[in-house]
């Protein structure tokens, strides 16, 4: 297994911000024929703490005019602090917990890598730089932990893209992504929907319990990105819908496959997403 260290890395980091800016996939598992023959294949695992979004106001919701943004400010300032001293108290009692080398270790440890290219694995233990030069075009899987906007879920995510080499000087998206994000949510707190109760939640559920929720939802997104590369296509499983009632996401998903345990649903039967969650943290909706 090779990695790779910041100072030898290169013109990804230009050619991931672009594709996680937007860029939708527009080619199936079957229309790119993997297991590719010629690509290399980068594990792009350098997360240390648990992530979480960036977090949002609403300046309008203390009234209107330059007044009512001060206000909202000052109210959103506060509350945020104590938000964000909650998080840090949850990163801090989870230092210990490699959640990089995890991942990467369980993905390596899978079949994944050689369903998407018969060329081996190389991790990434940094950010790109900007002056690597590939040798062929590349697939990018890069996990994630983090805790959404709100701080009321846990999503355990692998994000799986296609590059290829032209005559530019950075690689561009193929056209390929894919994504299996296992959430966990949290039930609503009894003091509110704050961030800072949400926060709080998670201190009190304990460190060993936020653990096993983790590697939980690493082999989880991993077992789907398999399932998925094994047979190719997202065909419905049934016509019922199902909603996560305490996630920030108030989609309607349909059902791809379902175990005693877990259900994997998508938007769409061409949604590039593919959402995991435990069967007893779901609701049908028709």
């Amino acid at each position: 297994m090779l990695y790779v260290h910041r100072s030898t890395l290169c013109a990804l980091a230009v050619a991931v911000v672009a594709a996680l800016s937007g860029c939708a996939s527009t080619k199936t598992i079957s229309e790119v024929g993997f297991p590719l023959s010629e690509s290399d294949v980068y594990i792009t695992a350098y997360q240390n703490e648990l992530d979480t979004e960036a977090s949002s106001t609403n300046p309008g919701a203390a009234g209107g005019g330059v007044l009512g943004v001060l206000i909202a400010s000052t109210i959103d300032s506060t509350r945020n602090r104590r938000a964000e001293e909650a998080v840090a108290e949850l990163r801090d009692s989870l230092i210990d917990f490699a959640i990089a080398d995890e991942f990467s270790r369980k993905i390596v440890e899978s079949e994944l890598p050689q369903q998407v290219s018969l060329i081996a694995p190389r991790i990434l233990t940094d950010e790109p730089t900007a002056d690597f030069q590939h040798d062929r075009d590349f697939i990018d899987i890069r996990p994630a932990v983090r805790l959404s906007n709100d701080l009321s879920a846990l999503e355990v995510s692998i994000l799986i893209r296609e590059f290829e080499l032209t005559n530019r000087e950075q690689p561009r998206f193929s056209g390929f992504g894919q994504q299996y994000i296992f959430v966990h949510a949290l039930p609503q707190p009894e003091g509110g929907r704050s961030r800072t109760d949400y926060a709080e939640a998670w201190l009190a559920l304990g460190v060993e319990a936020i653990e096993r929720l983790i590697v939980f939802g690493m082999d989880a997104a991993i077992e789907a990105a398999q399932l998925h590369f094994r047979e190719g296509e997202l065909a419905l499983a049934s016509t019922t819908r199902y909603r996560i009632p305490d996630y920030s996401q108030r989609a309607r998903y349909h059902v791809w496959r379902e175990t005693d345990e877990l259900l994997w649903m998508l938007l769409r039967p061409t949604s590039d997403e593919i959402i995991i969650a435990k069967r007893d943290s779901v609701v049908p909706v028709n």
